[in-house]
């Protein structure tokens, strides 16, 4: 049978479960009322849009429940997604009055304007220095999306995928593609069956 697909935007994380490197969340989706989701953690902030494949399940402490084996994250649209997104603590000297600010000037276009021109965010009274934390905190959380999504793609499961992604950043999928041998002994608990 074939993983399902469950998609919304992250409204709180409830837990991080070390033991499995995941997050348990509330995720608000097309649906009456919001949804557990257990998922692998990636850099999964409130106000996250996030589209996850895998199956419902119930257990004794969670009830019914979302278990999540990938997740392919995106920024946030809509602008209260946007205040809770960059609210969370993912960005630092950005806090709820300044999330404010800045998704009422930018809207749907701040994630442009912090890429290719963060100097505008002095519009919003953001100085030069927070705009260019910003500015690097958006680049490296889009990279390790990317990365998690395609190491989760080559058959990495959610936890090996998270430990390559700390050991090698962004270059862990041509890491991986290069020389899948050189990462034993490398990263804990990567290994191949024989």
């Amino acid at each position: 049978m074939g993983a399902e697909v469950l998609a919304g935007t992250v409204r709180e994380i409830l837990t991080f479960r070390p033991e499995d490197g995941r997050v348990v969340l509330r995720v608000e989706g097309t649906g009456a009322r919001p949804q557990i989701v257990v998922a692998p953690r990636a850099r999964l902030v409130p106000g996250a849009r996030a589209v996850f494949r895998g199956r419902w399940q119930t257990r004794d402490h969670l009830g019914r429940h979302f278990l999540a084996d990938q997740v392919e994250v995106g920024l946030p649209a809509e602008r209260s997604e946007i205040i809770r997104f960059l609210a969370s603590g993912l960005f630092p000297g950005i806090g709820h009055r300044r999330a404010e600010l800045l998704a009422a000037r930018f809207g749907a276009h701040l994630w442009e304007v912090v890429r290719r021109d963060p100097g505008r965010l002095r519009e919003a009274g953001i100085g030069p220095k927070t705009a260019e934390t910003l500015r690097r905190t958006l680049a490296e959380t889009e990279a390790a999306w990317a990365t998690l999504g395609r190491l989760q793609a080559a058959g990495a499961d959610p936890v090996l995928a998270r430990l390559l992604l700390e050991a090698f950043g962004p270059e862990a999928p041509a890491r991986l593609d290069r020389d899948p041998y050189a990462l034993v002994g490398l990263v804990p608990g990567f290994g191949f069956e024989l």
